[in-house]
């Protein structure tokens, strides 16, 4: 049980983590500080387009950066996306980033790795469609949200190089829209998981090569407590995959911990930690 609620600080302080950074990116220096930034939060929802968007999704979070970079001043906006986007009906969180001239002009800013094609309402309802799509439709986020679901009323925020979904429990998965691919997961082994082929492989490694000997009398943990394998990786097509399987031994509980090669191979065999 000290283990369960050391996990479950170690996870609220790594949601802290993720909430503060979930804010928009921080400008470059300033070229001139914006007089009056409420005059550019009311040129932005009072936007034609905007306010479409708005019918859609209902009116956003606004944040106006202090200063003027290049001429232009960011306006970031955040938006509670609809249920219906989801097959999970999860609730998703995604921005818009608008950069405003002093003149009036509004445009889509040039930040991030994507942004929508054009500044008009189906161009950034579709991108906003478009990103939760990628995401379920993964084979993986779609297996685990399939066998485990999202946990009830829990926030998933798009507009992060990493998107984070966690499970009723304390199972989460990770995924990247910079590589497009999982990245990282912790994983009940009391499920089956078809799409995850490297923890059986995994799981034997560990029982054929290191629960021998003093460790004879430990097995993976796959009953309700202390039962998960977690992994972390650069780049799932190529490897290496490291990753931590709980145990239940005799004298407690223990984490194994390995790398797995994309060839099959292995290295790093040994006990993470006892508890």
């Amino acid at each position: 049980m000290a283990y369960q609620h050391k996990r479950f600080i170690t996870l609220v302080g790594l949601g802290v983590l993720a909430l503060a950074l979930m804010a928009c990116p921080a400008s470059v220096p300033c070229d001139e500080e914006v007089g009056d930034p409420q005059a550019y939060y009311r040129l932005v929802l009072s936007h034609p387009v905007v306010v479409q968007i708005n019918d859609e999704l209902g009116v956003p979070t606004v944040d106006v950066a202090p200063c003027f970079v290049n001429g232009k001043v960011r306006v970031c906006l955040t938006y509670r996306l609809a249920q219906s986007y989801s097959q999970y009906s999860i609730l998703y969180h995604d921005q818009l980033i608008l950069a405003c001239a002093k003149d009036g002009m509004v445009e889509i800013s040039d930040e991030g790795i994507r942004r929508p094609e054009a500044f008009d309402r189906d161009s950034i309802l579709g991108f906003f469609k478009t990103k939760v799509n990628e995401v379920e439709n993964n084979a993986r986020v779609r297996e685990f949200l399939t066998k485990i679901g999202p946990r009830p009323g829990s926030r998933v925020s798009l507009h992060r190089a990493v998107v984070e979904i966690h499970g009723p429990d304390t199972g989460w998965i990770e995924y990247s829209l910079y590589k497009r691919q999982v990245r990282g997961y912790l994983l009940p082994n009391t499920v089956s998981w078809q799409e995850f082929p490297e923890i059986e492989q995994a799981h034997k490694i560990i029982e054929e090569n290191l629960l021998t000997g003093e460790l004879s009398n430990c097995s993976i943990g796959r009953e309700k407590h202390h039962s998960y394998t977690t992994a972390s990786f650069h780049d799932f097509e190529t490897g290496p995959w490291y990753l931590t399987v709980a145990l239940i031994c005799q004298d407690g509980w223990k984490d194994a911990f390995l790398q797995l090669n994309h060839d099959g191979s292995y290295e790093r065999l040994c006990i993470k930690m006892e508890y």
